[in-house]
């Protein structure tokens, strides 16, 4: 598993003809689930300050590496969607960190997946003017 990950941080790996069973299990939905939850979710403050949020980096490189399958299983599942936009739902300021995960991600998708989640561009712009969150600003 870890050659499928380095191979999709380095640029090298598009196609899932070359390591299928490994490849599937990076795009199955719990670990798509994981993967957002990783970029959205403050890590425990119990953790080394050094490590905490290694996991939550790799995670976002993932989401964002330009591997076509993981684009389409993200864009399409509204649930995994659903989990990235309630990032904006909280009540207490943003982490930097995390927002800028949470941008990274969301511009990946916006430019990748343009049909499929331009149906939410209003709602993400909306959302920040209402919360008070100015992350990004998404051109027209």
């Amino acid at each position: 598993m870890i050659i499928i990950i380095l191979a999709c941080l380095s640029g090298t790996f598009k196609d899932m003809t070359e390591y299928p069973h490994y490849f599937y299990s990076l795009i199955r939905p719990d670990v798509m689930e994981e993967l957002v939850t990783l970029t959205t979710v403050e890590p425990s403050g119990d953790v080394d300050e050094k490590t905490r949020y290694k996991y939550p980096n790799i995670a976002c490189e993932l989401l964002t590496c330009d591997v076509p399958a993981i684009n389409e299983r993200l864009a399409g599942d509204e649930a995994l969607l659903g989990k990235l936009y309630a990032f904006l739902e909280s009540d207490k300021p943003l982490n930097p960190l995390l927002a800028s995960f949470f941008s990274k991600t969301i511009g990946v998708l916006v430019a990748r997946k343009t049909e499929q989640v331009s149906c939410c561009k209003r709602f993400l712009i909306c959302n920040f003017v209402y919360s008070g969150h100015y992350l990004f600003m998404l051109g027209e």
